[in-house]
């Protein structure tokens, strides 16, 4: 019984957050090249990832994986200094 109530409520707080990252882009509220966009699809993929590998529902684990892996990748993207900065920031000093 614990076991189905926290893969409802990964799966309920997942897609939570992936219908309102959608929803406030939708409202251009946010942008998508925002790091809170990223944030909540990472969140979300990661609850929906864990919901279907409680079930071993492999089609929704592959399509977790791949969301939640591109919201990670977006994310790093933000956070890690890109070389062009770096060779632009060589050429200003």
């Amino acid at each position: 019984m614990a076991v189905e109530l926290i893969r409802q409520l990964l799966s309920l707080f997942g897609a939570g957050c992936i219908l309102l990252a959608f929803a406030m882009v939708q409202l251009r509220r946010w942008k998508p090249e925002e790091r809170r966009y990223n944030v909540f699809n990472l969140l979300g993929g990661l609850m929906l990832l864990g919901s279907a590998w409680i079930d071993r529902n492999w089609g929704f684990i592959v399509l977790e994986l791949l969301w939640s892996g591109l919201s990670a990748w977006s994310l790093m993207r933000m956070l890690l200094p890109t070389q062009e900065a770096e060779v632009g920031d060589e050429r200003m000093g």
